[in-house]
């Protein structure tokens, strides 16, 4: 069930779908119409309340830029929320988020839960979108003039391959650990004040941050602390050039000078909820007017060009480009989303967990460097891992005497010759499930004999954030 009553309109204007989303639609008990043309579509939209279109753009980038530049040109489209997949859409995301009240981009390949969750997660906070939508001057875009290099120069790329394939590898690399168990466990700020690696050692710059977190108030120095260690933990991990080590240390806190001189409320709350009184742009602006505040009082050097770069990637005026500069900003960029999803105060958010991961999935963070976005999915796989989300489970359901028993028998399972036991955050394509893998509450999320690739092992992690998972997961290698 949605949250609120839409009717989703089936824009069929591409043959051959990878996916069949008309009977999953149906099933959150809406309203469903199909058009096969923008003419039938046009006469159908008037008469729909607070309308999703769904679009399959095409199999490929250029299919699917075609399909783009029709929508942008139909306005009277724009007054709903989009959901389009397709062959290299999320390249054009931020294009179709400045003309429709909501837009998601899912590229291929995705599946029908994917379309699903963009629906439910867009259906919470529909009204919201729609009275940003409605507040600001509606653009007009000549897309006569656009070209397909518009939305390739400058996207963010990777000088090696694109997400998915560095998600596989960083996944089938081994057992990797980022500290995202010791990020989850929490701490108070007497805690994170003692990991003196997470302080520049620039005496000035060090000085800076120190005065900062006394006007950043309790709650935003932990929440920059927590920040500037995911940072470290994502820059260790992608080893960047020692002489930014220190920068990105530094940068980690002072990026959020100009946030704190306007409010240092606004260092709390998930930007991307547009239910925040900030915005993504308004934080942007702000991060680049404390540059100049900061620039009056020490020498910068670099740290100006990563704090910079931080604040247009906010704005959207630019995407992370294949560069050092870049990784360090996009690591911080990253990292202080992240907490701000998954941190509420004093308690650990599972469902902003779940959020986040489920941005991460679809493309709402692609002016990012790749690099780190796979990174990050991993990061925080390991945050939801080294604890279970009890608390989003029923009280019945988590004090039944025979499920508490299901789960203590997955606990002390023993793995024989030629299994192995792994918690989630360890699992690897190529790992074949031995038994069914099972939710707390008895529901079979995987059955046994399945062989896991890099996207069932993604849905594995989103999942556990709001569902409790039993393990360790008994598993073996696809050619034992």
């Amino acid at each position: 069930m949605l949250s609120d009553y839409h009717d989703l309109l089936i824009l069929d204007l591409v043959k051959n779908s990878p996916l069949s989303i008309k009977e999953e639609l149906e099933q959150l008990q809406v309203r469903v119409v199909q058009a096969r043309s923008e003419g039938d579509a046009l006469s159908l939209f008037d008469n729909l309340t607070k309308p999703f279109v769904f679009v399959y753009t095409g199999s490929n980038q250029e299919l699917s830029f075609k399909t783009v530049k029709g929508l942008i040109k139909n306005t009277k489209f724009h007054r709903g929320a989009l959901v389009a997949y397709g062959g290299g859409i999320s390249a054009f995301h931020d294009l179709l988020n400045r003309h429709f009240v909501a837009a998601v981009t899912l590229d291929l390949p995705c599946e029908v839960e994917d379309v699903s969750d963009a629906v439910q997660a867009i259906s919470a906070r529909y009204d919201a979108f729609l009275k940003r939508w409605q507040a600001k001057d509606q653009q007009q875009t000549d897309v006569d003039t656009l070209s397909l290099a518009d939305f390739g120069g400058d996207r963010t790329v990777s000088s090696e391959s694109g997400e998915g394939d560095l998600l596989e590898r960083l996944i089938s690399s081994g057992r990797v650990t980022l500290g995202g168990a010791t990020y989850r466990s929490g701490g108070d700020l007497a805690f994170w004040k003692k990991q003196a690696e997470l302080y520049p050692k620039d005496v000035e710059i060090r000085h800076q941050v120190e005065l900062l977190m006394k006007h950043a108030g309790d709650y935003g120095s932990l929440h920059l602390h927590r920040t500037a260690y995911v940072t470290k933990a994502l820059t260790d991990f992608l080893k960047i050039n020692d002489s930014l080590v220190d920068v990105a240390r530094g940068a980690a806190f002072l990026f959020a000078t100009g946030i704190v001189e306007q409010n240092r409320e606004l260092l709390r709350g998930d930007y991307l909820n547009p239910n925040l009184d900030v915005t993504s742009e308004q934080l942007g602006e702000m991060v680049k007017r404390g540059l100049n505040s900061l620039g009056d009082k020490i020498e910068l050097n670099f740290m100006a060009e990563v704090i910079l770069a931080l604040g247009k990637y906010l704005t959207k005026e630019e995407s992370a480009r294949d560069d050092q500069i870049s990784l360090v900003a996009s690591s911080i960029l990253a990292s202080d989303l992240l907490d701000r999803a998954c941190w509420g105060p004093g308690h650990w958010n599972s469902r902003g967990a779940y959020f986040f991961m489920n941005n991460l999935k679809r493309g709402e963070l692609s002016h990012i460097h790749p690099a780190v976005l796979v990174s990050t999915k991993k990061f925080v796989s390991e945050s939801v891992a080294a604890k279970s989300s009890a608390a989003l489970v029923a009280r019945e359901i988590r004090e039944d005497p025979e499920l508490l028993k299901l789960a203590q028998e997955a606990r002390e399972q023993v793995a024989q010759l030629g299994e192995e036991l792994v918690q989630i955050d360890a699992l690897q394509p190529g790992m074949r499930l031995l038994k069914g893998l099972k939710a707390f509450d008895g529901a079979v999320i995987m059955p046994k004999d399945t062989v896991l690739d890099t996207d069932m092992i993604w849905r594995i992690w989103r999942l556990a954030a709001i569902r409790p998972i039993n393990g360790p997961i008994l598993v073996t290698s696809e050619e034992a």
